[in-house]
């Protein structure tokens, strides 16, 4: 199982940096980005609601089947990266990014030695 989620974890842990490093490519298209200011608003909403999100998601972990919450973060994740690379201005990519703070709160507390 962990052979199975490690890439899926890897691949939250990226692209929680992506950002950093794509700033000037997504500032060609959506400007503000290239704002500093607005990119630490872009910034530190994924980590505002994934800090808030923390305590829900460990409760819902407890709760549902975890296979579920899985699936259904990781569906979540795909869209919202699939609607990310839509976005045609800050304020859709800004509430993408809080979206993906939800979802990667949900994985991050499957624990793989419950299954």
């Amino acid at each position: 199982m962990v052979a199975l989620l490690w890439p899926v974890a890897l691949l939250n842990y990226l692209d929680r940096q992506v950002l950093s490093a794509l700033q000037p490519a997504i500032g060609a298209d959506i400007s503000a980005v290239l704002d500093s200011r607005n990119f630490g608003k872009l910034m530190g909403i994924f980590l505002w609601i994934y800090g808030a999100m923390s305590p829900l998601s460990g409760w819902v972990a407890d709760r549902f089947s975890r296979k579920k919450l899985i699936v259904c973060s990781l569906a979540v994740w795909s869209a919202v990266t699939l609607l990310m690379g839509h976005a045609h201005d800050f304020s859709q990519l800004y509430w993408m990014r809080a979206m993906m703070g939800v979802s990667e709160a949900l994985y991050g507390f499957m624990n793989p030695q419950s299954f």
